[in-house]
């Protein structure tokens, strides 16, 4: 331990112009794997800018209930006018 705290982000949790939507699941396996290391500090970014309001909403309290063990963070863009939007359901969904 050299003193240096490590966080994990998943930057398209919210979807990619590839693959559309992405699985939960996926974002789990993600999570997952990053706590296996010990990271507890995990972001949901929307590199992409594709999350909508709901979606946000739905995935931030799926999360917080499955994993109470994580400090989240959310990082979104405004590329389709929804960035405010997606942080006000992102805060919705729980402290």
């Amino acid at each position: 331990d050299a003193g240096i705290e490590i966080s994990g982000s998943i930057s398209m949790a919210f979807g990619s112009p590839w693959d559309r939507e992405i699985p939960l699941q996926n974002v789990k396996e993600i999570v997952d794997a990053y706590l296996k290391v010990g990271i507890r500090e995990i972001s949901l970014s929307d590199a992409s800018g594709m999350a909508y309001p709901t979606q946000v909403y739905s995935i931030c309290a799926d999360m917080k209930r499955s994993y109470p063990q994580v400090g989240w963070w959310l990082h979104f863009h405004n590329t389709r006018g929804l960035g405010i939007a997606n942080i006000l359901s992102g805060m919705a969904a729980g402290p």
